[in-house]
């Protein structure tokens, strides 16, 4: 009964008192038409008591809800894609000197596909930013990102300028 609707618990004791069957009451360990009056309202009140403590708060919350429901900040998202821009770029710099030797491995006049350089990030182990295996798509936004990280004075510029005409 105390999983039952406070407007259909009284319904429900009626339905018992009314069935020419025991029914067993397993918390207490008796049939309902053995117990007196007094336990069955006992048990009808209890059962009321305890829909009534969890619906309150549920329907409290409801209504609280409705006129207190505050926008939530609109430059959230920015603040994400910010950090997620930054954390890329970041990847981006250690993976760097991995894609220039890489591209240094080629013969003159070749370019470094995406796919090559997916195969040979998963060949050395290295994990993709979500922890998985590079595909192209992946290496080839890696490869667009080098391609346009600020210039370093160092002798991996030139490399860099042609990874990103490539």
């Amino acid at each position: 009964m105390d999983r039952t609707t406070r407007d259909r618990i009284s319904e429900c004791a009626n339905a018992l008192d009314a069935l020419d069957i025991d029914v067993w009451d397993a918390s207490l360990g008796r049939t309902w038409q053995s117990m007196t009056d007094n336990e069955r309202r006992s048990l009808v009140t209890i059962a009321a008591q305890t829909n009534k403590s969890r619906s309150e708060p549920v329907k409290a919350g409801i209504r609280l809800s409705r006129t207190k429901r505050a926008a939530p900040p609109s430059a959230n998202y920015k603040l994400g894609n910010r950090a997620n821009r930054r954390n890329a770029d970041q990847r981006a710099h250690l993976l760097q000197d991995f894609v220039l030797k890489e591209m240094a491995k080629l013969p003159a006049g070749k370019k470094l596909s995406p796919s090559a350089l997916a195969t040979a990030l998963n060949a050395s182990d290295v994990s993709s930013a979500r922890g998985g295996r590079w595909t192209h798509n992946t290496a080839k936004d890696l490869m667009a990102r080098i391609g346009t990280l600020p210039e370093n004075p160092t002798s991996a510029s030139g490399a860099r300028r042609k990874l990103r005409d490539s």
